[in-house]
C-alpha cells in the first residue's frame, strides 16, 4: 500500500502583506483612538500669565528727589501716602519762569496802585470843583431869583400904574366924546384925547410883555437857563454839569483799574502758589497698588515727568490666555473655566470674558505686566486665539505676592 504525504506551503510574500495589514489595522485603529480623545478632551491653554494694569509714577518737577523711607518693592500705597519728596531751584527752568512772571505780575500790580491812586485823586478834585460850583450854582439861582422877582414887581407896579392912565384916558375920551357933541369941544381936542387913550392902551400892552417876560426869566433860572445873551445854560450850570459827567468817566476808570488790580493780585497769589509747589513737592500715587518696581533713588536729579516708580493694580487681575485656534468653536463668552498655578496646586474659578482668534502675531498691550519671556520674545507667531479670563481669586492676591502678577497660568476649559 502507497501513502500519500500532503503538504501546504506558505508564499514568503502572501505572509509578509498580512504583516502589513495588521500593523496597518492597529496603526488606524490606535489613531482613531487618539483622535477620539483629542475630540474630546477639554481647550486648554497653549500658554497663560496672570496680567494687570501697571501705572507709573512720575515726576512732577524737575529736581532732586528724596524717597520715603518705606518706598521699597511690594509695598502696597494709596493716593494718599507721601512716597517723597522733590526739591528744586535752579535744575527746574519753570521756577526761573516763574520768578520773571512773579516779578512782572509785581511791576504791573505797582502800575496799576499809582493808576488807581491817580485816578481817586482826580475823582476827589472833581468832587470838591463838583460841591464849590454846586454851591455857586445855588448862589446864583437865588441871586436870580431875586433879581427877577424884584422886576416882576418892579413890572406890576408900572402895570397897574398904565391901567390906571389907560383907565383916566378912557374917561377922558368919552367926556370929550360927549362934549364933542353937545358942540362945546373941537375935533383937534377929541382926536387928541383919543390918541392919549390909545398911548396909554399900548404902555399897559407893554408892560404886560416887560411882565410875561420876566415871569419867563424866572422859571428859566429855576431851570438853570439863560435867556438874556446867548440862549445857553449858564456858567456854574454847565461847568457842573461837564464835571459831573468827567466825575462818572473817572469813577468807571477807577472801577476798570481796580478790577484790573483784583486780577492781578490773584494771578500773584497763584504764581507763587506754582512757584512754591515747583520748589519743592510732594510725590503721591493718583491710584491705589502695590509697587512693581522703583525707577529713581533718593539723592538723584530726576527730570520732570520722569518715571519714579511703577504701581500693579490689584483691584483688577485677570489671565491673559493663548489657546490653539482650533478650539475656537468650542469656545465661547460667559464659559467657565478652571484657572491653575503652572508651578503648584493653587487653582481658581473663572470665566471667559473675551475671545480674539486670527493668524499671525499677536502683541501684548502695552502697560500692563509683561507676559512670560518666551511669549514676549516669540510673539506667539501661531494660529492663536486670545482669550481674556475674569477670575474669582477670593482672598488669594496679597501685595507681598504682587498679585501673582506675570506668574504663568494654565486655563482648562470645563
Amino acid at each position: 500500500m502507497i501513502k500519500k504525504t500532503v503538504m501546504t506551503t506558505e508564499s514568503p510574500k502572501t505572509s509578509r502583506r498580512t504583516r502589513i495589514a495588521a500593523i496597518l489595522m492597529f496603526v488606524g485603529l490606535a489613531g482613531a483612538v487618539a483622535l477620539q480623545w483629542w475630540m474630546s478632551r477639554p481647550p486648554r491653554s497653549i500658554q497663560a500669565f496672570v496680567n494687570t494694569g501697571v501705572s507709573v509714577i512720575r515726576a512732577p518737577i524737575a529736581g532732586r528727589i528724596d524717597l520715603a523711607p518705606e518706598i521699597r518693592v511690594g509695598r502696597p500705597v494709596e493716593p494718599a501716602d507721601d512716597l517723597g519728596v522733590i526739591e528744586s531751584d535752579v535744575e527746574n527752568p519753570r521756577v526761573s519762569q516763574l520768578l520773571v512772571q512773579e516779578r512782572q505780575t509785581e511791576v504791573l500790580i505797582a502800575t496799576l496802585e499809582q493808576q488807581l491812586a491817580g485816578t481817586r485823586r482826580r475823582i476827589e478834585a472833581r468832587s470838591e470843583l463838583i460841591a464849590r460850583f454846586a454851591l455857586e450854582n445855588v448862589e446864583q439861582k437865588r441871586l436870580q431869583d431875586k433879581y427877577h422877582r424884584s422886576q416882576i414887581n418892579t413890572v406890576r407896579e408900572e402895570l397897574r400904574r398904565a391901567v390906571v392912565s389907560a383907565e383916566v384916558a378912557a374917561s377922558e375920551v368919552r367926556r370929550t366924546e360927549k362934549l364933542f357933541e353937545r358942540g362945546v369941544s373941537s375935533g383937534v381936542a377929541l382926536e387928541r384925547v383919543v390918541g392919549s387913550g390909545r398911548e396909554a392902551s399900548a404902555d399897559v400892552s407893554a408892560q404886560k410883555a416887560r411882565l410875561a417876560q420876566f415871569e419867563a426869566g424866572l422859571e428859566a433860572s429855576a431851570a438853570g437857563l439863560q435867556l438874556d445873551g446867548p440862549r445857553t445854560l449858564s456858567e456854574p450850570e454847565s461847568r457842573l454839569r461837564q464835571l459831573n459827567t468827567e466825575l462818572v468817566d473817572l469813577e468807571q476808570q477807577a472801577a476798570d483799574v481796580a478790577r484790573r488790580l483784583d486780577g492781578a493780585k490773584l494771578e500773584l497769589e497763584v504764581v507763587r502758589e506754582q512757584l512754591g509747589s515747583q520748589r519743592r513737592t510732594v510725590v503721591r500715587a493718583l491710584n491705589p497698588g502695590v509697587i512693581w518696581s522703583v525707577e529713581a533713588q533718593s539723592g538723584e536729579n530726576v527730570a520732570a515727568n520722569g518715571r519714579i516708580a511703577q504701581l500693579v493694580d490689584c483691584r483688577d487681575v485677570w489671565v491673559e490666555a493663548f489657546f490653539d485656534e482650533s478650539d475656537t468653536a468650542r469656545m465661547s463668552i460667559g464659559e467657565r473655566v478652571t484657572v491653575k498655578m503652572l508651578y503648584g496646586d493653587m487653582r481658581w474659578e473663572g470665566v471667559v470674558e473675551t475671545l480674539r482668534a486670527g493668524a499671525g502675531r499677536v502683541t501684548v498691550g502695552q502697560y500692563v505686566v509683561d507676559p512670560p519671556p518666551e511669549i514676549a520674545r516669540r510673539q506667539l507667531p501661531v494660529r492663536v486665539m486670545t482669550a481674556r479670563i475674569r477670575v474669582n481669586w477670593g482672598t488669594d492676591l496679597t501685595p507681598e505676592k504682587f498679585c501673582f502678577a506675570g506668574g504663568s497660568v494654565e486655563v482648562v476649559a470645563r
